[in-house]
């Protein structure tokens, strides 16, 4: 098994030959996938590295694996069920 400069030099070759490892033909990225660090860039051409089809995953949502997409977390209060029956009682 290759080292991982070896893996990426095979998959720099596999996108310019616009061919996945397994013969599949390998799309260029999408405008949401500019600046992210999985994308390969290859005689002006740029392909990801993970995805042969980048369209695909931007289709029902956000790419999971795009780096350079921010992710909020939200903040959600847990409420005990039987304090807030008890509040409701109370009025408050």
């Amino acid at each position: 098994m290759g080292t991982t400069v070896e893996t990426d030099i095979a998959r720099i070759v596999a996108a310019a030959n616009e061919k996945t490892f397994s013969g599949a033909p390998a799309y260029l990225i999408v405008e949401k996938c500019v600046g992210c660090a999985n994308a390969i860039q290859h005689e002006g051409k740029s392909f990801c590295k993970v995805y042969k089809d980048p369209a695909a995953k931007w289709m029902f949502g956000q790419c999971n694996l795009g780096t350079h997409i921010v992710r909020k977390a939200e903040e959600q209060k847990k409420v005990n069920p039987l304090k807030a029956s008890k509040k409701a009682l109370k009025g408050a």
